[in-house]
């Protein structure tokens, strides 16, 4: 699918390194003490690292206390309504994934229908005729799921009001290409980690997917709640 192929963290991390690396030359070339330079410049691109880790500690944990609030709940749902039965949602969400990486690989719509709302599939259209109209063209040739987590649930009284979120990971073969120049100018042609939020409503006693967030950014994470309501 179209999607954000780096996390915004990383891509402010890849700019300020290319930043303090030509920073570091240019001082260098007007300094002398070109060894200060090179440790004022190690110091900063550790820095950053850091900050990069503690941003993955901070997300992880925060994905693991979402799914096990999540797991709770489900918990109690699920004896009363099969419908958000865990095991059946992860092994459902996987079916979806393929039909969405197939209808977005063949750009192929009708594998969409009866699984995603009307909002999803006018979505998916909207993409590929803005690539079609612009220089640049989409290219998906492989997709493998890795793992789904449901970290957010709303179950109401009326049933077509429920909904719920699932964090699914995958390793994407994707790219955008540049057509006057046939170059790369996002992605890999090569398979890349992915993880994206997907959310879904319910339907007619079924699960529908009704948005896909293609980064699973922190503010957007912590945003997530969970809602049971009584009879």
């Amino acid at each position: 699918m179209p999607i954000k192929f780096s996390q915004k963290i990383f891509s402010l991390t890849v700019v300020s390194i290319v930043l303090l690396l030509c920073m570091g030359e240019a001082m260098a070339f007007l300094d002398t003490s070109q060894n200060i330079i090179r440790s004022w410049r190690n110091g900063l691109l550790k820095l950053l690292l850091l900050i990069i880790i503690v941003y993955l500690a901070v997300l992880f944990l925060l994905i693991h206390q979402k799914k096990k609030k999540a797991k709770q709940i489900l918990k109690k749902i699920a004896e009363i309504d099969d419908i958000w039965n865990p095991i059946t949602i992860k092994h459902w969400v996987s079916e979806v994934f393929e039909d969405v990486y197939f209808a977005y690989q063949h750009r192929d719509i009708k594998p969409l229908k009866g699984i995603s709302t009307e909002q999803f599939q006018q979505s998916f259209n909207r993409q590929f005729r803005q690539y079609d109209k612009g220089l640049m063209a989409y290219h998906l040739e492989g997709y493998v799921m890795t793992n789904c987590e449901i970290v957010a649930v709303k179950d109401f009284v009326d049933n077509n009001q429920d909904n719920m979120v699932i964090v699914v990971s995958a390793e994407l073969f994707e790219y955008l290409i540049f057509k006057p120049e046939n170059l790369v100018v996002e992605g890999e042609k090569e398979f890349l980690e992915y993880r994206g939020l997907w959310y879904f409503k319910r339907s007619q006693n079924k699960w529908l997917l009704d948005k896909i967030e293609p980064e699973v950014s922190l503010k957007v994470l912590k945003n997530l709640s969970n809602h049971v309501e009584s009879n």
